[in-house]
């Protein structure tokens, strides 16, 4: 499944450590400087793209791929953020995006599609997951808890689509976000199925919610089946514009927010 098991060869970490980008895999420690012609050779070796770091922060970006890319079992540990900006589809099995400066992981590249598996994202200063400019994406299994980490702006989430992007949660757990836990904004469209979200840790009344859905005037809808909030602690669900709409089925939402109608279906 994975591109790099076809090498047989396992690599567990990238991250960022002052100048350079470090690599662990199954034969040991790569330190490789950013930008650096010998690092892109090496992840050429694996059919993926290259790494590169903007002048003025840490960045790990993925992009100039035309077609598929595959992470499995990869710890992306610290840096700006984690971008995907591609024209690919990407996939992730079991990784984990951990103490970014910025989102866990973000997709900005419009019509991209993407699909994450048991993959986790915590301790990021903003989001967790993001997804953005019409991406399509699919999470199975993925947790996100406490993004928005040292933050105190109530606006970072565990998981949240912007700008059109459509998304299918299944089987998420989202919980101790620094805002909404699950936060769809800007005419996004999400299914969550079988999720569970609770305990919002924002300290911003308004932004302590579980499902959080719409901002302003916008058309957000999102779908809750077979969905849950643990307590009480959060507004289980909340719409946040005039023009956005909650759908539920079969599903257990708990301290709904007073101005919040949600619609069976």
């Amino acid at each position: 499944r994975s591109l790099l098991s076809k090498y047989n060869i396992k690599m567990n970490k990238v991250y960022v450590q002052d100048n350079y980008v470090v690599v662990e895999d199954e034969k040991g420690i790569h330190h490789f400087p950013k930008n650096n012609s010998e690092f892109e050779e090496w992840l050429d070796h694996f059919s993926l793209s290259k790494i590169t770091g903007r002048s003025n922060s840490r960045e790990f970006k993925f992009d100039s791929i035309s077609s598929w890319f595959n992470l499995d079992n990869v710890t992306i540990l610290g840096g700006f953020s984690f971008l995907s900006g591609n024209d690919s589809t990407d996939s992730f099995y079991n990784c984990d995006f951990i103490y970014s400066d910025i989102n866990g992981i973000l997709f900005d590249k419009s019509g991209k599609e993407v699909y994450l598996e048991n993959c986790t994202a915590y301790r990021n200063l903003d989001d967790g997951f993001d997804y953005d400019s019409d991406t399509i994406a699919i999470e199975v299994n993925c947790v996100a808890f406490e993004n928005g980490y040292g933050a105190s702006t109530g606006i970072n989430n565990g998981s949240t689509a912007h700008s059109d992007a459509i998304v299918l949660r299944i089987n998420g757990i989202y919980h101790s976000n620094e805002g909404p836990n699950v936060h769809d904004v800007n005419n996004a469209k999400s299914l969550n199925i079988d999720c569970i979200a609770y305990n919002s840790t924002s300290t911003i009344a308004g932004n302590k919610s579980d499902f959080a859905c719409g901002t302003s005037t916008d058309a957000t809808q999102m779908w809750l089946d077979g969905c849950a909030t643990k307590t009480d602690d959060s507004f289980g669900a909340e719409i946040r514009s005039t023009n956005a709409d909650i759908y539920v089925r079969n599903s257990i939402i708990k301290n709904v927010e007073s101005g919040t109608t949600l619609t069976s279906y």
